[in-house]
């Protein structure tokens, strides 16, 4: 199967996913994709989300911290962790971003970040399934 139409099949599968999924570009972050629930989280059109950086999402890869997050990213492999992004007028989102670095024919290609937002709800029972596991 041709490179062209693996991507077209994974780009269709990631568009019906129910969590939001970016594409950025290794070197400098640049959003280079986003699939429907990425779009609806950050209430944005396609051509504003890919206008923007990862630096202009998440204020950690500001300052070099883009470069920081891509060296962890390579001696990991993959890497997760809490945050807080900017939406639409810097409304800001507290999500799990999990991430990794794929390499196509022996090059850093793209960076896979799938973001699910943390509601309070979310927030709440995960604290309280921490303190029932606590008393057990």
């Amino acid at each position: 199967m041709a490179a062209e139409t693996e991507f077209t099949l994974m780009r269709r599968g990631m568009d019906s996913l129910g969590i939001a999924v970016l594409w950025a570009r290794p070197e400098d972050g640049r959003v280079v994709y986003g699939n429907r629930a990425a779009l609806a989280l950050f209430d944005c059109s396609e051509q504003e989300l890919l206008s923007r950086r990862m630096a202009d999402i998440d204020a950690a890869f500001g300052d070099g911290g883009w470069s920081y997050f891509i060296a962890e990213l390579r001696a990991s492999g993959s890497f997760e962790r809490e945050t807080i992004l900017l939406g639409k007028s810097e409304r800001p989102l507290l999500v799990n971003l999990s991430s990794s670095l794929a390499v196509m024919d022996g090059e850093e290609s793209i960076i896979y970040l799938g973001l699910t937002q943390i509601t309070p709800k979310r927030c709440y029972h995960g604290k309280h399934a921490e303190e029932s596991s606590k008393q057990i």
